[in-house]
């Protein structure tokens, strides 16, 4: 991919503040809204704050935005295997420590109802259980398949692909989207993550507007992928799944919201969010997410209820954000650092991403 300007020094705060609201979001949502809906959390009941959270689930939409406009730029000069060791280092590591903690939470507390045979726990560690419908450590992780999807797609990219016709492989990728919409092949599906691949798209698009300027071609995709996104999610699509008691209009609102405020981030309107305040806010985005659903599920089942719902949950929020600050620091940190000396002789691009 050509660029007009540099970003290999560059750090992109108003990502980084931009994935903890999305983290945020979905924690909100576990905790205030699905916990105590299908009984989880039996001793809780949020019935303003669960009805306002209940759309926090579009965190991982906006987490699958920012991967698209954050992998684009960190495939600049690296080859195909420097790429995978990257993004190996980035996401397996916090994973494999927060699945033993989830599993040790799980089995202390004889939570049976979380409890995996021991090969399925075993299986997690691959990251593909998904594939083969192996039951997850914690439910949160099925995005992180999705994830791994989309960075096979880029690595395919890389080795066979040209960088120059970047352009025309997302628009493919895009028309195929929207194909898929109106005749969903689950094969296909399954091969080409075509249900997330508008929000990839869309975010590879802002990456480009970023460094290579508005034109008319960019933001007309971008415009498509945000519409796909709409009929994909609350549409008129064969695929649009839209649970019971939620409104298409507000979750239509609030993606739409999305790609307003990434626009703004493609061409540059926000960059006075900064700060290190917002740099630490970022780092404790990926372990947040991993650590927060089940084990934040299980230390709430056993707090005592004089405390109050709100209290209770407040505590276990503190306590996952301490334990996410602590993998980030005693762990991410130095991996980072590791993998920067070591594997990856193009400077590094200073954008954390789930």
């Amino acid at each position: 991919m050509s660029a007009k300007t540099t970003v290999d020094s560059q750090r992109f705060q108003e990502i980084d503040l931009l994935r903890f609201f999305a983290a945020f979001s979905v924690v909100s949502f576990h905790y205030l809204f699905r916990g105590p809906k299908i009984g989880v959390m039996p001793s809780y009941d949020f019935p303003v704050l669960g009805e306002m959270a209940r759309y926090g689930f579009l965190g991982v939409q906006l987490f699958f935005m920012i991967s698209g406009f954050v992998i684009a730029f960190s495939i600049r000069g690296r080859s195909p295997g420097q790429f995978l060791w990257s993004r190996a280092l980035r996401l397996y590591p916090a994973f494999w420590f927060a699945i033993v903690i989830t599993t040790f939470t799980v089995q202390f507390f004889h939570e049976y109802d979380y409890q995996l045979k021991w090969w399925q726990v075993f299986a997690n560690f691959t990251m593909l259980n998904h594939l083969f419908r192996i039951p997850a450590v914690d439910g949160a992780y099925w995005s992180l398949y999705v994830e791994l999807h989309f960075y096979l797609l880029v690595w395919l990219f890389i080795r066979f692909g040209k960088h120059n016709h970047e352009l025309v492989w997302l628009t493919l990728w895009l028309f195929t989207a929207a194909a898929w919409q109106w005749l969903p092949i689950w094969k296909l599906e399954l091969f080409l993550a075509l249900r997330y691949a508008p929000f990839f798209v869309a975010g590879a698009l802002l990456c480009r507007i970023r460094t290579e300027g508005s034109s008319l071609i960019l933001w007309s995709l971008y415009c498509l992928a945000w519409l796909l996104s709409l009929n994909v999610m609350v549409g008129f699509s064969p695929a649009v799944l839209v649970d019971e008691g939620d409104s298409r209009l507000i979750i239509a609102t609030i993606i739409t919201s999305f790609y307003v405020v990434m626009a703004g981030i493609g061409v540059g309107i926000v960059k006075w969010i900064k700060g290190p305040v917002v740099v630490i806010l970022g780092g404790l985005t990926y372990p947040l997410y991993l650590l927060h659903e089940v084990v934040g599920w299980v230390l709430l089942s056993r707090m005592p209820a004089e405390w109050g719902d709100l209290t209770r949950v407040l505590i276990v929020i503190c306590l996952m954000l301490a334990g996410a600050r602590l993998i980030n620091i005693f762990l991410e940190q130095p991996l980072s650092r590791w993998l920067k000396a070591r594997f990856v002789p193009v400077p590094p691009l200073s954008v954390h991403h789930v």
